[in-house]
């Protein structure tokens, strides 16, 4: 666990953590989408009997005896947040940029909201070394102590899988090839996967209560023209246009950013035809704050990197407004 060990905290940053850790524990931008879950799951003594991971389970015991739910959040967001700057700091030029990228945009998702989640996805960034280099074992140990944290983690394995393509243009080809077929296909393919899925589960009470889990086929406002995964869908293009110029080395680490949001990408298009809309966006969502990165290395690539950069802010502030409307009016 080499990334775990060379962990060093910035006290600039560590400050920030402090205070937006704060900011979440104590709801001071809203309640919030599920914070009331929150408060029953650590705020209590074992009387709410949610299913939760086993590192939850474990805190549950002990955090009505700490402050309950709002110092899980703000204990919990302190170290993810950190994380999150020593993977930025670690694969990119501008790690105070990024930094303040994630606390307009992913924070509000999943510091401030979805705690759970953003516990894993910290870990995922600490394997972010393994991926790159091909190293299973450790990969497959922090994709493990990740689903302790959240069971979406498992989502790592097929990410592995993935990122041994070795084909350069395969990793542009696939999302846009489903991307084109939903646009032009998705209604034919819509029906018969939505029949194939209830025949499946027909009769069969556990994969019921999984699609159940995963499915809301009405008044999600899912569109194969969502704004978000569209713009993804387009820096995943410029990023492939910038990092594979001729006169450039690829870097491992742009490598691996394009891989992984082509991951992000192609998952949404996938997926979207199935009609089973909470796993459309969990299953991307769990890597999208990868955008970040590629974002700082389309920058990287430019002598204007500082206007690069202005628009990348412009950019990010207006996925902010969205995520704020997700998280604050629930649309």
């Amino acid at each position: 666990m080499k990334s775990i060990r060379s962990f060093k905290i910035n006290p600039f940053v560590f400050s920030a953590s402090v205070l937006f850790g704060l900011i979440a524990g104590f709801r001071l931008l809203g309640r919030g989408a599920d914070f009331v879950n929150y408060e029953l799951l650590f705020s209590t003594r074992g009387e709410y009997s949610i299913g939760v991971e086993p590192f939850w389970a474990l805190l549950r015991k002990v955090s009505v005896y700490i402050g309950g739910a709002p110092i899980v959040f703000v204990l919990v967001s302190i170290f993810t947040l950190n994380v999150f700057y020593k993977s930025v700091k670690q694969h990119t030029a501008f790690k105070y940029a990024g930094f303040a990228f994630y606390l307009f945009t992913f924070y509000i998702l999943h510091q401030y909201t979805q705690i759970r989640a953003a516990a894993a996805i910290s870990i995922f960034f600490l394997s972010w070394d393994d991926l790159r280099d091909r190293k299973f074992k450790p990969y497959l140990f922090k994709t493990l102590v990740a689903v302790c944290f959240h069971y979406s983690a498992l989502l790592m394995l097929p990410l592995y899988i993935y990122t041994k393509i070795k084909n350069k243009k395969f990793y542009l080809f696939l999302p846009i090839l489903f991307f084109l077929v939903d646009v032009f296909f998705v209604r034919n393919i819509e029906g018969a996967v939505s029949a194939f899925l209830d025949f499946l589960s027909g009769g069969n009470a556990l994969l019921q209560f999984v699609f159940a889990k995963i499915s809301f086929r009405s008044g999600e406002g899912s569109s194969i023209f969502n704004k978000q995964y569209l713009s993804f869908l387009s820096i995943l293009i410029t990023l492939a246009f910038v990092i594979f110029n001729k006169k450039r080395p690829v870097l491992k680490d742009e490598l691996l950013v394009y891989k992984i949001l082509s991951f992000v990408c192609f998952s949404f298009y996938f997926i979207f035809p199935t009609g089973l809309t909470v796993l459309l966006f969990r299953v991307p969502e769990y890597f999208s704050p990868v955008v970040i990165f590629a974002l700082l290395m389309l920058a990287s690539k430019f002598k204007e990197r500082y206007l690069i950069l202005f628009v990348a802010f412009i950019y990010v502030l207006i996925l902010s407004m969205t995520f704020c409307r997700a998280v604050f009016f629930g649309g």
